[in-house]
């Protein structure tokens, strides 16, 4: 997988060949990301509503026909997070699933690659 987009932060490393994306890590117990032992780690793409539907009206201009109707669609995910920590290999990851249920594990915090529909992730020690 090539991934365009790579961005270093503290704690973590982040690519992804996402052209919008947004990768949001929080710590459940208060601590910082560095020593946290419980993270949720949560991922979103481009979404767009089901028969959306416009029509030009010139050369850069663009009229809503249909403003569309559920089920919302996203781009899946495509990507890289890495924690930058001595223990990033011994947190475990579990998927989630949208309602945060655990459908199965996802990986270390070492290297985790996003799921193609998997928004939310639980890193714990």
């Amino acid at each position: 997988m090539k991934l365009a987009v790579a961005t270093d932060l503290r704690d973590l490393h982040v690519a992804s060949d996402l052209n919008l994306g947004h990768i949001i890590a929080v710590a459940l117990d208060d601590q910082p990301l560095a020593t946290s032992s419980r993270i949720l780690l949560q991922v979103m793409s481009e979404e767009r509503e089901t028969n959306h539907q416009t029509e030009p009206v010139s050369a850069t201009l663009k009229r809503i026909v249909n403003i569309g109707t559920d089920p919302w669609r996203i781009r899946e995910f495509t990507g890289i997070v890495r924690f930058k920590r001595a223990d990033a290999g011994q947190l475990k990851v579990t998927a989630l699933d949208f309602n945060g249920y655990a459908p199965g594990p996802a990986g270390t915090g070492k290297e985790l690659k996003l799921q193609p529909t998997t928004m939310y992730y639980l890193i714990a020690r």
